[in-house]
């Protein structure tokens, strides 16, 4: 594999039926473009869009839980809707995070943050990812989540291949060997299942049974797995 970043379209067709979405680059220039797929950096002129963002599906099935987990896991996507539409532009301007907004044809579909991290491995993992360090530079996905209306359609995919990308250009200038992500239980089958995101060994002190889960993704075995 090049490490060119510029040869690199890691935009996979899905499965799901998205055909309109095959060959397009993500990464252009405003949501004014018609009919295109467009990630663009929160600005305080995006406030009008972001206050009827939801991501909260009251029919989505959570299967294998009970009724009070449900209502804490709808709880945490309220969350996810209160930091968007009211704490994302204020972290932003204090450099803890920056979030990426997803328009499809000019509509707000999803929306991504991300910052700086790092991750502890126990020797076991340190020596099956192959790294000779403690501790292990990383871009954490802070926030990702898809406006309720536009679930289920593929578009998670396309904003973790923008996570992936970004770090994947970071390396010009840094080091970067994971993508990490804190996981409620109810979302950590989907992270390692379609994406390969794995258990980390070391988690936080203290945590708690229903707290999140840490998870990481080696960014060269995603990019393998990508027909690029």
């Amino acid at each position: 594999m090049q490490e060119d970043s510029k040869d690199i379209d890691i935009i996979k067709e899905d499965e799901t039926p998205l055909e309109e979405l095959k060959n397009v680059d993500i990464i252009t220039a405003n949501e004014d473009d018609s009919n295109a797929i467009n990630i663009i950096k929160l600005e305080e002129v995006h406030r009008e869009h972001i206050k009827k963002f939801t991501c909260l599906n009251e029919n989505e099935e959570f299967e294998g839980f009970k009724s009070k987990k449900i209502r804490k896991f709808k709880r945490y996507s309220r969350e996810i809707d209160k930091f968007f539409q009211e704490e994302a532009l204020v972290e932003q301007s204090k450099f803890l995070n920056t979030t990426h907004l997803f328009f499809v044809d000019c509509k707000l579909v999803g929306f991504i943050s991300l910052c700086a991290d790092s991750i502890r491995l126990n020797i076991d993992e340190r020596n099956n990812e192959e790294v000779p360090y403690l501790n292990i530079p990383a871009i954490k996905i802070a926030r990702l989540a898809i406006d309720a209306e536009y679930q289920r359609q593929g578009y998670g995919k396309l904003l973790m291949n923008f996570a992936v990308k970004t770090a994947f250009e970071l390396r010009n200038s840094l080091g970067v060997k994971f993508l990490t992500v804190d996981c409620y239980e109810h979302r950590k089958k989907y992270y390692e299942e379609v994406f390969g995101f794995k258990e980390n060994g070391v988690q936080r002190e203290n945590r708690q049974p229903d707290s999140p889960l840490s998870l990481r993704l080696n960014i060269d075995e995603y990019l393998s797995n990508l027909d690029i």
